[in-house]
């Protein structure tokens, strides 16, 4: 067998080795465990003026929910939440604020807005907006994109109503995550925001079409030095 045929031969199984081993890879994932005072529901969206897909919601505010959901490489993606307070109207009237807290990773190479592959909720990496009426979490829910920064009371596992409340930090999220809600809320019901992106740059070959890549400059340097061969060299 040539020589050139023995190299593309394994040229051809180091790819299907590459692309077999790219092919197994993990799922990107988000995960996170989540509350808000007094009800919330999560969704996530590929557009910032959408709510997306429910994630979860809950209405007990001293338990936090955790969820998982599938990423697609090369997305970005958008957490939104709806917060409502069940004692409003009026701003911090009748016990406001709706405060949002959670703490959320993922994996297989996204990243959050802190370029960090975990995040809590702070004033920094998420947006948050009043809305002007509360709606049932339960019903069809329109939705606005936030675009101010929100507001901290105090971390979890610090000196916060919340923690006074039931006598210590909501279990399950981070203790450096905020209590963030929306500063000027005149109803009750707040929208929050967080990007989650994929920084990998785009048309970076694959694994496997870099075996071939480099297999294929190979071959090419030998076609050379066998042209290159003088006559004599082959009697």
């Amino acid at each position: 067998m040539r020589l050139s045929n023995q190299i593309l031969i394994s040229a051809i199984a180091l790819a299907g080795l590459c692309a077999g081993t790219s092919a197994q890879a993990a799922v990107p994932m988000l995960s996170g465990a989540i509350t808000a005072d007094n009800e919330y529901a999560a969704f996530l969206s590929t557009s910032d003026n959408t709510l997306g897909t429910l994630l979860t919601s809950g209405a007990n505010w001293q338990s936090a929910q955790t969820f998982s959901a599938a990423l697609v490489p090369g997305q970005t993606y958008y957490l939104h939440v709806i917060a409502n307070n069940w004692y409003g109207p009026g701003d911090m009237a009748g016990g406001n604020p709706d405060a949002l807290l959670g703490s959320f990773a993922v994996t297989g190479g996204f990243q959050f807005a802190n370029g960090q592959q975990t995040l809590g909720t702070d004033t920094a990496d998420w947006r948050a907006d009043p809305n002007a009426t509360v709606q049932d979490l339960g019903g069809p829910l329109s939705w606005t994109a936030p675009t101010d920064a929100p507001t901290s009371w105090g971390v979890n596992g610090g000196s916060n109503i919340w923690d006074s409340a039931i006598g210590g930090p909501i279990a399950g999220v981070s203790a450096s995550a905020q209590w963030i809600w929306s500063q000027s809320d005149p109803s009750g019901e707040a929208f929050f925001s967080t990007t989650i992106t994929d920084p990998k740059v785009a048309g970076v070959p694959e694994p496997a079409a870099w075996a071939l890549m480099i297999v294929g400059f190979g071959l090419t340097g030998a076609a050379l030095r066998r042209r290159r061969t003088p006559a004599f060299a082959r009697i």
